[in-house]
């Protein structure tokens, strides 16, 4: 594909898990990371929390539980018993990625931003395009 990108990849903003309760416990407790912010996304019908890597301070880990409405999550959870759920690469302008995926027939869930967790803006890439894994393009909101 061309260099002339009109977007920047930034780096991973964070690596997304689905858990049983005891998970959260693990990386908390055990691990002692550190609880950034939980949210609940109404439109993802999920709940967030968001864990502090020391030695990454950009770089989260992202506990993901179903919102009590059989959403996605729980989904995934009853098919698959937990795990990385996806992986979420931090761009300056979703937008602009999401045209130049279009334009290179990369196939998508999301073809416009929708509200992500922490004011951010995010799209999903169809893990048909990724070779399996569901990837998840984040624009960081304006602080």
């Amino acid at each position: 594909m061309s260099l002339d990108r009109p977007f920047k990849v930034l780096g991973i903003h964070h690596i997304a898990m689905v858990s049983k309760p005891q998970g959260h416990d693990f990386f908390t407790k055990i691990l002692g990371l550190d609880l950034t912010t939980t949210e609940h996304v109404p439109a993802q019908q999920t709940h967030v929390q968001m864990l502090a890597l020391p030695a990454a301070p950009a770089l989260h880990l992202e506990l993901l539980a179903d919102d009590g409405s059989e959403g996605p999550v729980f989904k995934f959870l009853k098919a698959r018993g937990g795990g990385i759920h996806h992986i979420a690469i931090r761009v300056d302008d979703l937008s602009a990625a999401l045209a130049y995926c279009q334009a290179h027939d990369v196939q998508l869930v999301d073809t416009a931003p929708r509200q992500g967790a922490a004011g951010t803006q995010v799209a999903f890439v169809h893990p048909y395009a990724t070779g399996g894994i569901l990837v998840e393009l984040v624009e960081d909101s304006p602080a």
